[in-house]
């Protein structure tokens, strides 16, 4: 598929979001209008990703049904989904913003972990949810700690490690990371985008335990730490303050995300050390990459040392990695069974 042809694809999409986004709150023709928009970006979401390619009908097939299935069935408790490496996923219905159909929905995020730890390696998953991030790390022989604040994706990260028989390699911690130990309030209403909020709206929250990856660290003497993956909605250079000691003790390569320019996370990488990229699967290597104003996104950063350590492991091939669109089983309510 031309470069041009899937720029038009993408504008295609995009329009259909935002215009079938509200889909629930409309009536009649206009319901049924904008549902039909919402199923158009699905669908083009699905086929242009990477994952599909060679396949993009019966992966785009896959995740119409799971958005049907999931909306329309009340036995249905989520899906699973299989991953590289053997490795499966329980998604749950109540959590839309995952493409099951796809393998890998973080493409070269989830592409880098995969090439990038090896068996015996250590890594940090800050802002776990329902494990796909975790999953992905303990499937490559790793040692994963684990966090997630909230009590409902907290529940399923850890159903993913007993699903998985990762118990020995996984520590999973009900807690957030911050620059403060102590209690915050996070949000219950916002799925994947839940967030450590300071004053209280009206919406429902939770309280949980905050720690510091320096508190941590210094409790629990984890050893070498290949990788920190961070994904808190925004609170990143909160955890990196929080985590400056060992940061600067253990240089792990730092999987990070940005909002509105990340101009202050950035500057705060720089000035600790580390450079920001981003990694190009197909060329199996880490590109610099600095942020445009205004935009959010995924950001690897890592010190010299770090960027040796990763071109090095990056050029080995890694022939176990068969990645083609997900086999998925639908999980029912009634009796446990899969159908």
């Amino acid at each position: 598929m031309s470069s041009q042809t899937t720029l038009v694809i993408a504008r295609i999409s995009e329009y259909a979001r935002r215009r079938g986004d509200n889909w629930s709150q409309r009536r009649g023709l206009r319901r049924l209008y904008a549902v039909g928009l919402w199923a158009v970006h699905v669908a083009t979401r699905v086929a242009l990703h990477p994952m599909a390619a060679g396949r993009p009908l019966r992966a785009v097939l896959q995740q119409l049904r799971w958005e049907v299935t999931r909306r329309c069935s009340h036995r249905c408790e989520g899906a699973i989904v299989s991953l590289p490496l053997q490795a499966r996923l329980f998604v749950p219905v109540s959590s839309p913003n995952l493409s099951i159909s796809l393998v890998l929905p973080d493409w070269w995020e989830q592409n880098f972990i995969l090439r990038f730890l090896r068996p015996g390696d250590a890594a940090v998953d800050v802002g776990a949810n329902i494990g796909m991030y975790t999953v992905t790390m303990a499937s490559t022989g790793a040692s994963v700690f684990a966090f997630e604040p909230s009590a409902s994706s907290f529940t399923h990260l850890c159903r993913n490690v007993e699903l998985n028989g990762f118990d020995h390699r996984v520590t999973a911690y009900k807690s957030a990371v911050g620059d403060v130990a102590g209690t915050a309030h996070l949000t219950t209403y916002l799925d994947t985008g839940n967030r450590l909020i300071e004053d209280l709206p009206d919406q429902a929250t939770e309280e949980v335990p905050v720690t510091t990856l320096d508190l941590w660290q210094s409790e629990c003497s984890p050893g070498a730490i290949s990788l920190v993956k961070v994904d808190v909605e925004g609170s990143d250079l909160r955890v990196l303050r929080g985590g400056l000691k060992c940061c600067r003790s253990l240089e792990p390569i730092l999987m990070l995300e940005y909002w509105a320019g990340g101009d202050a996370l950035v500057s705060w990488l720089e000035a600790e050390g580390f450079d920001t990229y981003r990694f190009d699967p197909e060329a199996r290597t880490l590109r610099p990459f600095r942020p445009t104003p205004g935009s959010s996104g995924n950001l690897i950063a890592c010190t010299a040392n770090g960027y040796g350590v990763a071109r090095s492991r990056l050029d080995e091939p890694v022939d176990s990695l068969a990645l083609r669109p997900s086999e998925f089983q639908l999980a029912m309510a009634t009796d446990g069974d899969q159908s």
